[in-house]
């Protein structure tokens, strides 16, 4: 404790600052005992490409997927005896070349020296048009949907389906939808909130983990994702919560933690889980075959690193 499985580097990804050996540093600087490298996997559409990668083009970005892998699993040795870093992918699922494209990704790194040891699954695009880019760029796709009840449906849809084919470790940001809408309460769109409720539903069932993500804060929230309302569906459905901060700069690492903790602590939240690295599909292994799921031992509140959490990171 404490611990992060979603996070990415300016070395790998455009819209985020600091290398690699930065962000790790600086998890082992705010005493994280555990930490994940969850760079996005590769686009294989052109018009999938962000506008900062506008130089770029598909095969360029499977290029630099396999430079992360190298340098994530070099540094995962060096700093061995200082912190556990896991090495995973943050999928999307635009089409579902997305998904095919990403079982082939896990299997043909499985039996390497360097595998892919988890997934974070995420949903970022609606009618194929980015969620989360800006706020212009989110009208955009509201616009195409119609309506928000749509438009919700549509994200549900695809994220349902992601956790249900691909089974990933961590759902990432599972209401990143309303990040310019905070305030939308989605158990008023009935269809949408079926759709959440199969998730969560799933996710209970085979055991995956729903990250409370403290990104949510830096960008406006005033909780981590997710909010209040499912949060309540995560704790009747009994599935399992686990931490991250979603870092793109090495300030990020950690950033409103303490936050967190207090969101947690008001909703009574009693326990915590993380991803602990076993042997290719050893007893208990989850979708990569490379992670078991641990729960946190002991009162995860009244772990030491509660008292330094420092309100400075912010």
């Amino acid at each position: 404790m404490p611990f992060s499985l979603h996070s990415h580097s300016g070395q790998f990804c455009r819209h985020a600052k600091g290398s690699l050996d930065d962000i790790a540093l600086s998890a082992i600087d705010k005493q994280f005992s555990l930490f994940g490298f969850s760079e996005h996997a590769p686009r294989y559409r052109r018009q999938d490409l962000y506008p900062e990668e506008s130089d770029m083009n598909p095969q360029d970005t499977s290029t630099v997927f396999s430079e992360y892998v190298i340098e994530a699993h070099k540094l995962k040795n060096v700093y061995k005896t200082q912190i556990e870093l896991l090495v995973g992918l943050e999928t999307d699922y635009i089409t579902d070349i997305d998904l095919d494209n990403t079982r082939l990704l896990i299997h043909n790194y499985s039996d390497s020296d360097n595998p892919i040891e988890y997934l974070v699954g995420s949903v970022h695009h609606v009618l194929e048009t980015p969620i989360d880019f800006d706020s212009e760029t989110f009208y955009k796709a509201l616009q195409k949907a119609g309506s928000r009840q749509a438009l919700y449906v549509e994200y549900y849809t695809r994220l349902l389906h992601l956790v249900k084919t691909l089974e990933p470790e961590v759902i990432g940001h599972i209401d990143l939808i309303r990040l310019y809408e905070p305030h939308i309460n989605l158990c008023e769109y009935e269809e949408a909130w079926k759709l959440i409720d199969a998730i969560v539903k799933h996710a209970a069932q085979y055991g995956g983990l729903i990250e409370i993500n403290a990104a949510a804060i830096r960008k406006g929230w005033p909780t981590p994702y997710p909010a209040s309302d499912i949060l309540y569906l995560v704790k009747t459905h009994g599935a399992r919560l686990t931490l991250s901060d979603d870092t793109h700069t090495p300030e990020n690492v950690g950033l409103n933690y303490w936050r967190v903790f207090e969101y947690l602590k008001s909703h009574d939240i009693r326990d915590l889980y993380y991803l602990q690295r076993c042997e290719k599909s050893a007893p208990g292994a989850m979708s990569c075959g490379r992670t078991v799921v641990k729960k946190y031992d002991g009162v995860w509140s009244k772990d030491n690193f509660w008292k330094t959490c420092n309100p400075s990171w912010r």
